[in-house]
């Protein structure tokens, strides 16, 4: 995300980070974010967490969901290891992996988009 951000600046690009929201709130706090500055961005690019995927959809906010093939787990972690991200976070992803991806390639009323092996988000916007 922060290539995406380098490459289009702040002026069209939010990325929302849902951790810096009360969780007492969530995700009412984040949908009503994501509504406000969507009007002000060309790219708001947001948490795939589950509640809020359906938030979005209960709201009718068009959005696209991207998310990378279900066979790339070793790449990812990899990955997620090589940007300097938390051990928790690594941890937490190894052992959630399949009902990530699972959750969403369930996912209706969006547009999708499965990453392959190599790309990257800047790559499909």
């Amino acid at each position: 995300k922060s290539t995406i951000f380098d490459k289009f600046g702040s002026v069209k690009v939010s990325d929302s980070d849902s951790s810096k929201f009360d969780k007492s709130k969530f995700p009412l706090n984040y949908l009503n974010h994501i509504m406000m500055v969507s009007k002000e961005k060309e790219i708001v690019m947001v948490s795939s967490h589950e509640v809020v995927r359906k938030g979005l959809v209960d709201l009718k906010i068009p959005f696209t969901l991207v998310y990378p093939h279900s066979s790339l787990k070793s790449e990812y972690l990899d990955r997620y290891k090589n940007r300097g991200s938390p051990e928790s976070f690594v941890s937490m992803m190894e052992n959630n992996w399949d009902s990530f991806i699972d959750s969403c390639e369930k996912q209706t009323g969006c547009k999708k988009i499965v990453l392959q092996a190599g790309q990257f988000l800047i790559d499909v916007i």
